[in-house]
């Protein structure tokens, strides 16, 4: 839902079924841009074969360090791999004009606040998945 809201087409819940099945599934065959903002090497390594022809794979959750392995030959005919790096702090800058100008509403990315003393309630709120992201307050 919350994917979808800021704007997936698809989404899986791979807790409810296997990712690579519920894309093609969900897709009735293939998609024409997946976007790993994770660094999953086990998801990208087999995300080729979820492409259409001419597909797009855009990564940008991954650091230098990651080894990612790509079968070249298992996509479905021409693809593109978008890298993107980018620097930390001009991120960091864009986001927080974002915050300020009302683009991003940072009350839609978490849905738990709970003062530090308690962060132990924000803990079980994750495990018991009542909460998505947890917010710990410090002071008054």
């Amino acid at each position: 839902e919350r994917a979808q809201k800021f704007g997936a087409d698809v989404t899986v819940n791979t807790s409810e079924v296997d990712l690579h099945e519920g894309i093609l599934e969900a897709t009735g065959g293939g998609a024409e841009t997946i976007v790993d903002a994770v660094g999953s090497t086990q998801f990208l390594g087999g995300a080729l074969p979820l492409l259409l022809p001419d597909g797009r794979l855009h990564v940008y959750g991954v650091d230098s360090s990651t080894e990612i392995k790509l079968d070249l030959f298992s996509g479905r005919g021409g693809w593109s791999l978008v890298m993107t790096a980018q620097d930390e702090t001009q991120t960091h800058d864009q986001v927080c004009r974002y915050v300020q100008t009302g683009a991003i509403r940072l009350s839609d990315h978490y849905n738990c606040v709970v003062p530090l003393d308690d962060l132990k309630k924000g803990f079980d709120a994750l495990a018991s998945g009542d909460a998505f992201k947890v917010v710990a307050t410090m002071g008054d």
